[in-house]
């Protein structure tokens, strides 16, 4: 076995394997919901025809993803630089978790493709 000397391999259990498909349930719902449901429904409004909403989402979603391109190599080269330590990571995964969250509640106060895409 190569590696860090002294690390033992472990498998993960049963128990882990299944928390970790239920976080990744949840992540991917929190995710998906308001991107396929609620996003293109915020967009579209009654005095535009349906079409406008769509173009719209459509934008909003292509800049979310080129900025979700960008941000993760960024905030995992900030993360490597992050004092040494065994969860020097943590603080950035709750952060992102945090901001999620405060951004998720503002979309769904905010109304045009500006706003949204803000």
């Amino acid at each position: 076995m190569t590696g860090t000397p002294g690390l033992v391999a472990r498998r993960a259990g049963l128990r882990w394997m299944s928390l970790f498909t239920l976080a990744w349930l949840a992540i991917w719902t929190v995710q998906l919901t308001p991107v396929q449901l609620l996003l293109p429904l915020q967009l579209d409004t009654p005095e535009d025809d349906w079409i406008r909403g769509v173009v719209s989402s459509g934008i909003v979603l292509g800049v979310g993803g080129l900025a979700g391109v960008v941000a993760g190599p960024l905030a995992g080269a900030l993360s490597d630089r992050a004092r040494a330590g065994a969860h020097r990571r943590r603080p950035w995964a709750l952060g992102g978790v945090a901001l999620t969250a405060v951004c998720l509640v503002l979309t769904g106060f905010a109304e045009g493709p500006w706003a949204v895409g803000a």
